[in-house]
């Protein structure tokens, strides 16, 4: 059986295409997936995939740079000769399902929160610098009563 699922991040947006024929238009879309490998995560695969048809809308719609995505499909060996005359062979995955796991919803929600964070770290320096513990009269902190447990 050839069969693959792989999940990784894309390394580009996907670029799309369509070929149109007398009887047909088919659209493809072709994109590298970079997996991490299971015992070492500072390395990944670099993975070649081409979608046809509905897997390709969805490729050039939904899915873009950095996207962490899941495909399924199957394995397509080729070769070709160089302009030396060496032959050159490639694995591609013809990719049958795509799934975008980073949806755009989620990409503006966190956008939004970073924003929101790098307004509140501003605020928060702009208060740090303008407050000055020289300020704040001395018997603010001076003790009051008796200490209510020991």
């Amino acid at each position: 059986m050839n069969s693959v699922e792989i999940v990784g991040n894309l390394v580009r947006k996907p670029f799309c295409k369509e070929y149109e024929s007398d009887e047909k238009t088919v659209r493809v879309a072709k994109y590298t997936i970079a997996a991490a490998r299971p015992n070492n995560k500072d390395e990944a695969d670099f993975i070649d995939c081409t979608a046809f048809g509905n897997a390709a809308t969805y490729a050039s719609k939904y899915m873009d740079k950095g996207d962490l995505i899941a495909i399924e499909g199957n394995l397509h060996s080729s070769s070709f000769m160089d302009k030396d005359g060496n032959t050159k062979y490639g694995m591609t995955v013809y990719v049958s399902r795509n799934q975008n796991y980073t949806s755009r919803k989620n990409k503006e929600l966190i956008q939004n929160a970073e924003q929101n964070e790098k307004k509140i770290n501003e605020a928060l320096d702009t208060l740090n610098s303008s407050c000055n513990d020289n300020d704040i009269p001395e018997e603010e902190f001076a003790y009051c009563g008796e200490v209510p447990f020991e």
